[in-house]
């Protein structure tokens, strides 16, 4: 089950730059690409999250495919889950997730999922969870791509390939 890589804008940028120190994205890029409707954010408590695959797969150029659509985005049968057992599966899935229980809580009232509180137990239709988080049903992780200033490219390209900037004067 594919659950997705929420991240705060904040913490896209620091994550994407401690894998990459040379990476061109910027707070700005991102926020045009939300604003433009290109990239997914969602309200969660006082944040707003995007789906790291979902820029990812933005970023590296490439459009999911038939295949890459979950087949099990939204099952016909509801499955109710509580908002712990949402919390755990969130947490196995991605260890610096920023899902926990009292946003997760306020995310489904704010977003008007299917829910009901049992024992003093918030029961959460997880398919429509599922949607509401992963609007655009991406099914796979992706890895960060790398991506340069055209300049800094050439420069690069220069630098570590001398003898085909010999040939080519």
């Amino acid at each position: 089950m594919y659950l997705p890589r929420l991240r705060k804008i904040s913490d896209v940028l620091t994550q994407m730059h401690a894998t990459d120190p040379d990476t061109v994205i910027t707070r700005h890029f991102i926020e045009s690409l939300i604003h433009s409707g290109q990239l997914t954010a969602l309200k969660y408590g006082d944040a707003w999250l995007v789906n790291l695959d979902e820029l990812y797969l933005l970023l590296s150029a490439e459009k999911p495919d038939d295949t890459e659509i979950a087949d099990d985005h939204v099952p016909n049968e509801r499955i109710m889950l509580t908002s712990g057992e949402i919390y755990r599966a969130f947490l196995e899935n991605d260890p610096q997730t920023i899902v926990r229980k009292p946003n997760l809580r306020r995310f489904v009232q704010q977003y008007g999922i299917h829910h009901f509180i049992l024992n003093d137990k918030r029961i959460i239709d997880f398919p429509a969870f599922a949607a509401a988080v992963n609007p655009k049903a991406i099914k796979h992780h992706r890895s960060q791509p790398r991506l340069r200033a055209h300049d800094d490219a050439v420069f690069d390209f220069k630098r570590l390939h001398p003898i085909f900037t010999f040939l080519c004067k």
